[in-house]
C-alpha cells in the first residue's frame, strides 16, 4: 500500500504520506472540485454517502518531498497526518464574533503532524511536525534553505558511476524540480520526535499551532508543544540565559535549532537533526490519562476502560473525561509575556 492517510494544505490540495516512496506528495486538483452524490448503494451503510467529482478534475503531484533516507533492513511500515483545523473553502470564512475562543487558530498558519510506524523485526514510532506555511511555500516553488547552505548533495555510488560516469559533474545532472530532496526542505522546516511512549491513534491532539500529549507510562504530565513563532520568540526573550521558566503550576522551555529530539539515530542512514523551534509547557501535576485532546479554548483529558459487551466482545469506553482551561494552558503561557493580556499573543494562534 503506497498511501493510507490524508490531510488538506488548502481547500484545492491535499497532503498524502507516500510509504513506497519515502516521501510526502501535495497533490493539487486541475479544477475545483465539485463533489455530487454517487450512485452507489452498499448494502447495511445507509447512513454512508458516496461522493465523486467529475472526471476531468485530476489530481496530479505538484511536490514530492523527500523524507531521509532509512537504514538498510528499515523501512516506514505506516505514516499518517493530520492538521486541525482543516482550510476553509473561499467564500466560506467564518466571520468574526466577539468573546470568540481563546486560542483562535488559522488554518493556513497551523502544523501538521505525520506519525510514522518503521522497523524491521522491532517497531519504532516516531513523528515529525511541520507548519503548512512551510508547505505551502514548497508548493509554490519555493526552497526552504539556499545554494550555500547545500553541500553538494549525495554523491553517486560506485555502481551509479558505472552506470552513467556524467554524474560526476554537475552540469550534467538533470534535476525535476517537482522533486524536493531532504536537504532542501526537511531541516529547516521539521521536528522530529520519538513517539513510542505517547498514545498516537488519537484524533484531534492538535489545534492551529499546539500539539498537546501525555506519556504512555502513568503517571505523567501534560505537554504543550507551541510551534507559534510569537509565542517563541516571547518565551526566549523571558529565559535569557535560562533552559527552563517555571511558573506555579508548569515549567516551560524552548527548543532551539539542532537541539537533539531523535533519541538514537538507529533509522535514517545519516544523522537527522531539527531547526524548527518550539516552546514546550509542562505541568508539574501528573495525571493517569489515556490520552489528551485541545481545541481552541480547552484541553480534555480521557480515561479510557475496557467493558465487555454481551459477553462476546471487548469494546473501549470512556470512564473519566476532565476539562482544562486556564490552570493549563492559557495563563501559563501568556506569563512569558511580560506587560501584556492574554489576548495580545499575536495575530495568529
Amino acid at each position: 500500500m503506497t498511501y493510507n492517510s490524508l490531510a488538506f494544505l488548502n481547500e484545492d490540495t491535499l497532503i498524502l504520506p507516500n510509504i513506497r516512496d519515502n516521501a510526502v506528495e501535495l497533490c493539487s486538483f486541475t479544477q475545483k472540485p465539485a463533489w455530487t452524490p454517487a450512485p452507489v448503494s452498499l448494502p447495511g451503510d445507509s447512513g454512508i454517502v458516496m461522493l465523486e467529482t467529475s472526471t476531468d478534475c485530476l489530481l496530479p503531484t505538484n511536490k514530492t518531498l523527500k523524507l531521509p533516507a532509512t537504514r538498510e533492513g528499515m523501512s516506514i511500515l505506516r505514516m499518517a497526518c493530520r492538521g486541525e483545523p482543516n482550510p476553509f473553502a473561499s467564500g466560506s470564512i467564518p466571520q468574526q464574533v466577539e468573546n470568540g475562543p481563546f486560542f483562535r487558530p488559522v488554518p493556513e498558519s497551523s502544523i501538521v503532524i505525520f506519525n510514522l510506524l518503521v522497523g524491521n523485526v522491532s517497531h519504532r514510532s516516531i513523528s515529525f511536525v511541520v507548519n503548512r506555511e512551510s508547505l505551502l511555500r514548497l508548493l509554490e516553488g519555493d526552497d526552504l534553505v539556499g545554494d550555500d547552505d547545500l553541500d553538494g548533495g549525495d554523491e553517486p555510488t560506485p555502481a551509479e558511476l558505472e552506470e552513467n560516469p556524467f554524474l560526476t559533474s554537475p552540469s550534467y545532472a538533470v534535476t525535476d524540480n517537482r522533486i524536493v530532496p531532504w536537504s532542501r526542505w526537511g531541516t529547516r522546516a521539521v521536528r522530529w520526535f520519538m513517539t513510542d511512549d505517547i498514545p498516537t491513534r488519537w484524533i484531534t491532539t492538535s489545534c492551529g499551532y499546539r500539539w498537546a500529549t501525555i506519556a504512555e507510562e502513568l503517571p505523567s504530565s501534560i505537554y504543550i508543544r507551541d510551534f507559534n513563532p510569537w509565542r517563541i520568540k516571547q518565551a526566549k526573550a523571558k529565559l535569557g540565559d535560562r533552559k527552563t521558566y517555571e511558573t506555579k503550576r508548569t515549567i516551560v522551555t524552548v527548543a532551539r535549532p539542532g537541539s537533539p529530539t531523535l533519541e538514537e539515530q538507529s533509522i535514517f542512514e545519516d544523522p537527522v537533526s531539527s531547526d524548527l523551534e518550539y516552546l514546550e509547557v509542562k505541568t508539574k501535576k501528573k495525571y493517569h490519562y489515556s490520552s489528551v485532546f485541545v481545541d481552541e479554548n480547552w484541553i480534555l483529558g480521557i480515561v479510557v476502560g475496557i467493558c465487555v459487551i454481551r459477553e462476546l466482545t471487548a469494546a473501549e469506553k470512556i470512564l473519566q473525561l476532565d476539562v482544562h482551561w486556564q490552570d493549563i494552558m492559557a495563563v501559563d503561557i501568556y506569563s512569558l509575556c511580560e506587560g501584556t493580556g492574554a489576548q495580545s499573543a499575536g495575530p495568529t494562534r
